[in-house]
């Protein structure tokens, strides 16, 4: 039985090594921006990178040109897979951070890859790079097409400005498109003979913003239009209208969906245009593994303490947002042990969970600060909150109880 511990430790010391090209990856890809289904750079960059390193790539998996998997395999055991993501947004490049998720899962999958080299462990790792997240189903064709079957576990991240969490679900999400065929005439000399197909996208869009009342709050639908019309004297006759429905689950999802459709016929009829519908591919919410999830937080959480004890030691202001006593006892002991004043660092937790551990701490003489979520969005962020980390919801029972 391997030494996991020492595993951990030999993995990490991959990955400082990997430091450099990891870096690399995260700019090459930022600096060429490409929209869903063209990152024809990116995929073939990423997959030259991996075939360095050993892996065996199959490129254009499930007949998605910009799709390729690597793999690597050594012995008998558990298949890993690590999922890569790469294309940008329409005029804001890389906002979403996708160069950062093809370059910490290419580092993932190549330290693993070197652990099965060494004979340290046994199975297979694969590297799958999946084109399209913005919109465009990448992931939905491929597992249509089987490529993730037999895996045990599929592993991913997102790049955030918050507060690291683990565990988190996603909400379901249908892109629609509304097309309205209306007829064309001359808007001065005989706009009786049109058939204005912008006044059933505006007619849509107006209906939609009445349904919003109605919808529970972990309900979003945003759009836009894509057609407007030719010229200002001429009754468009041609228009449609992009959206995307998002909902906490696929049943929640669908019905949802039936409503948006809805307006747009209502639209369709009040005008007389004649209205086409188009469903994208549809991605559910995901389904989140609670045993590992609970491994990825303690991994996290080991070396998150390794990152706070090196800029800790650095003499920067650190602020600890946890309510997990083993990282704030973990944290005490790094400060007495380096002897770091109280006043260089504080402790960050939500107001109402764990008051005792709270004011036991500023007791003691240590900075807290509690956040008081407020506004209109609370119901949805305690819901996303408590998705992400289930054993708040004890926390916050447990607080009732305790005096």
């Amino acid at each position: 039985m391997p030494d996991l511990k020492a595993l951990k430790t030999w993995t990490k010391e991959e990955i400082n090594k990997l430091r450099d090209l990891l870096i690399e990856i995260s700019h090459e890809i930022h600096a060429h921006p490409e929209l869903g289904h063209q990152e024809h750079h990116a995929a073939s960059y990423l997959a030259e990178i991996l075939e360095k390193e050993g892996f065996a790539v199959e490129r254009a998996s499930a007949g998605l040109p910009t799709a390729f998997i690597a793999e690597f395999s050594a012995g008998t055991g558990a298949d890993i897979g690590f999922l890569a993501e790469y294309d940008a947004l329409p005029g804001l490049g890389h906002a979403c951070g996708h160069n950062l998720i093809a370059a910490s899962t290419l580092g993932a999958g190549i330290a693993i890859k070197r652990l099965l080299e060494a004979g340290e462990l046994q199975g297979t790792v694969k590297v799958y790079g999946t084109p399209a997240e913005e919109g465009g189903g990448g992931k939905v064709t491929m597992v249509e097409a089987g490529l993730f079957d037999g895996l045990a576990a599929a592993i991913s991240m997102h790049a955030g400005s918050g507060t690291n969490s683990v565990g988190g679900s996603s909400n379901a999400v249908l892109p629609l498109t509304f097309k309205f065929k209306g007829q064309p005439a001359h808007a001065a000399a005989s706009p009786h003979k049109g058939v204005n197909a912008l006044d059933a996208v505006i007619a849509t869009f107006n209906g939609i913003n009445a349904l919003r009342q109605h919808v529970t709050p972990d309900v979003r639908i945003h759009g836009i239009i894509t057609k407007g019309g030719a010229a200002a004297n001429i009754v468009p006759d041609d228009c449609e209208a992009s959206f995307l429905v998002r909902a906490v689950s696929k049943d929640g999802l669908a019905e949802v969906v039936e409503k948006v459709k809805n307006c747009a016929h209502a639209g369709a009829l009040a005008t007389g245009s004649r209205l086409e519908i188009v469903e994208a591919l549809q991605y559910d919410d995901i389904l989140v593994c609670a045993p590992l999830v609970d491994m990825m937080k303690a991994n996290m959480e080991d070396v998150g303490l390794a990152v706070i004890e090196d800029h800790m030691g650095r003499g920067n202001y650190t602020a600890i947002a946890t309510h997990d006593t083993s990282i704030i006892d973990a944290i005490k002991d790094l400060a007495a042990r380096e002897g770091i004043s109280s006043d260089s660092y504080e402790f960050q937790m939500l107001y109402g969970i764990r008051p005792w551990l709270q004011k036991s701490l500023a007791d003691e003489g240590y900075k807290v600060r509690a956040y008081v979520p407020y506004g209109r969005d609370w119901y949805p962020y305690f819901s996303r909150r408590l998705a992400e980390r289930p054993a708040n919801i004890w926390f916050f029972i447990g607080s009732l109880f305790r005096r």
